[in-house]
């Protein structure tokens, strides 16, 4: 979705990862496609968050498919869960409780990941395979 107002409220009983980056492209768009892909957007909802508004990211959220909420930050993202780092990663559980906050630089891999995935299994109430875990998580 693009240009429309997402309100966390109306995802209520699905978890919810939200992807705050100032990097273009973001480069985990990969990784979080294959976990939609691997949940459903039934379960999870993924907004991949950017704060500048830019024609570029339109064609990105077009290029994609749409597999998640590509968004523009008018700034209340931003004052709400204060991003730490160019990119910064919230899970917030089903009935709307930040879960699990991740900070990453730009010198973080995939790898950093790891226990972002392994959250949302276990809120999801999935078991988790390590081995496969490292598999599903990649650098861009």
């Amino acid at each position: 979705m693009y240009g429309e107002q997402v309100e966390l409220s109306r995802l209520s009983g699905k978890a919810v990862l939200l992807y705050y980056t100032e990097r273009f492209p973001p480069p985990y768009v990969d990784t979080l496609k294959a976990w939609q892909a691997e949940w459903g957007r039934d379960r999870v909802a993924i907004l991949c968050v950017y704060p500048y508004r830019t024609e570029s990211w339109k064609m990105l959220a077009e290029k994609h498919g749409n597999p998640f909420y590509f968004l523009l930050d008018d700034g209340t993202i931003h004052g709400q869960y204060r991003p730490y780092n160019v990119e910064s990663m919230f899970l917030i559980d089903p009935q709307g409780c930040l879960r699990y906050r991740m900070d990453m630089g730009r010198r973080d891999s995939a790898e950093k990941m790891r226990p972002l995935r392994a959250q949302l299994a276990e809120m999801l109430n999935e078991p988790i395979d390590l081995a496969e875990a490292h598999g599903s998580v990649r650098d861009p």
